[in-house]
């Protein structure tokens, strides 16, 4: 019902706002223990520069001492000699004293070429980036209000002439799995020497994206399969998530960075440099989900700002979804499952069973319906509750190495890759 929707759009409202308080604090706390670890860097830098030059010039002092004394030696045993010694023994002594007062003249004239000479003083020149910090950075971000199309439909009935809008009701979903049958749309071969399709997107508008990771390029395709653009990265991208306006978020294996990408103005920005190479990714209220290293699931903002991790080892795990309800959906290959768990890795339920064999990339949708790509040659399709699975695609339908796929809610559609030999499928879920 409208009711109902509002009510879960207040509710959705109030957690994206808790969500983003903590996002901004932590920000905070970040920027905080990032100046602190500037300011500690800079006052060991200040002193160890000012100990160097007070060490030079107490060493400085110290022979230019050394130089007063012999003169003021010098002096004293000429003194001595006028009342004890004879006149030859003066001679001798002088001569070699004038040596030694040639030898200090010698140095004295020198230090105007040395470097010890000079006055020494400590400077800091503040960093510019500070110094505009307060000028240039006025705001915090900004705060937008985005309205999306509803998922309530109205009926309208016309009676005398008047119309009449009815209550409206939701799109209703498939629950039961075994309802389920896909409709060949298209199909079609992506034409290119080197062909490594790992991920794809089915964007508003029905156009379809595929990352050739090999060919450093992602492809733009209709939905009769006839090619639109061909987008060149700078990096071999490995997979794309939608995240509107005409933008994808794109992860980066090798570069170990997440970057977003404007499929219209070609307007490329990195928005997150990772410690880890960055696998799979996924958006889901303003929020990317990325497969970190072998660390597990990362959340972030779309600004870049950290929320948290999800712990487990993730070695044999390539992609991941997250569904309308928020749950995250994942394979592991070699233990042949289906993982489901909340943001706080919690596991909801594992399907593990006979139907896998390979299993790498994952979509789900119909009311968080999950469908599992497997490398055998197959699509497994399981429900929401992971209670119910089958095999809903097999060789039969020209599969043959399915690596990555993406269901488009709005659509109602299932994309599907062949990761080596260019073949794409596209199916209409009924």
């Amino acid at each position: 019902m409208i009711m109902d929707e509002k009510r879960s759009n207040l509710k959705h409202m109030d957690e994206k706002t808790t969500t983003y308080q903590k996002e901004i604090a932590d920000l905070r706390k970040q920027i905080n223990c990032h100046l602190d670890s500037l300011e500690l860097n800079i006052n060991k830098n200040l002193k160890d520069k000012q100990q160097k030059a007070k060490t030079t010039i107490e060493g400085f002092i110290s022979i230019i001492d050394s130089k007063v004394k012999n003169v003021e030696k010098a002096i004293d045993n000429i003194d001595q000699m006028k009342s004890h010694a004879t006149d030859l023994q003066i001679f001798l002594a002088l001569r070699e004293i004038e040596k030694d007062v040639k030898r200090e003249l010698s140095y004295i004239k020198e230090l105007k070429t040395k470097p010890e000479l000079k006055t020494v003083d400590v400077q800091l020149q503040v960093s510019n980036g500070l110094k505009s910090l307060q000028k240039d950075v006025k705001v915090w971000g900004e705060i937008s209000i985005k309205t999306f199309d509803s998922s309530v439909c109205t009926e309208v009935t016309t009676e005398k002439q008047a119309q009449m809008i009815l209550p409206g009701k939701r799109r209703e979903y498939v629950t039961d799995i075994h309802s389920i049958t896909l409709k060949n749309n298209t199909s079609f071969k992506v034409q290119c020497e080197n062909c490594s399709l790992t991920g794809c997107e089915i964007v508003p508008d029905g156009d379809l994206l595929l990352v050739n990771q090999t060919d450093k390029t992602i492809l733009k395709y209709s939905q009769s399969g006839s090619p639109i653009k061909e987008f060149k990265m700078p990096w071999e991208p490995y997979d794309i998530t939608y995240i509107g306006n005409g933008n994808i978020a794109i992860s980066l294996i090798d570069e170990m960075k997440v970057c977003t990408f404007n499929t219209a103005n070609e307007h490329f920005e990195t928005i997150y440099v990772s410690s880890e190479k960055v696998w799979g990714i996924a958006y889901k209220d303003d929020q990317l989900f990325l497969r970190y290293g072998t660390m597990g699931i990362r959340i972030i903002s779309v600004s870049g700002t950290l929320i948290s991790d999800i712990r487990f080892d993730s070695n044999s795990t390539s992609h991941l979804c997250v569904g309308n309800s928020g749950q995250i959906y994942y394979q592991i290959w070699r233990e042949k499952s289906v993982i489901c768990c909340d943001r706080q890795g919690n596991i909801q339920w594992t399907v593990t069973n006979d139907l896998l064999t390979k299993g790498f990339g994952i979509a789900c949708g119909l009311n968080d319906i999950v469908f599992a790509a497997d490398k055998a040659g197959s699509i497994i399709v399981i429900s929401s509750d992971g209670q119910q699975r089958k095999r809903i695609l097999d060789k039969s339908s020209e599969l043959n190495l399915p690596y990555c796929i993406h269901f488009s809610d709005k659509r109602n559609q299932l994309l599907v890759c062949d990761e080596h030999d260019g073949q794409v499928f596209l199916y209409d879920v009924q």
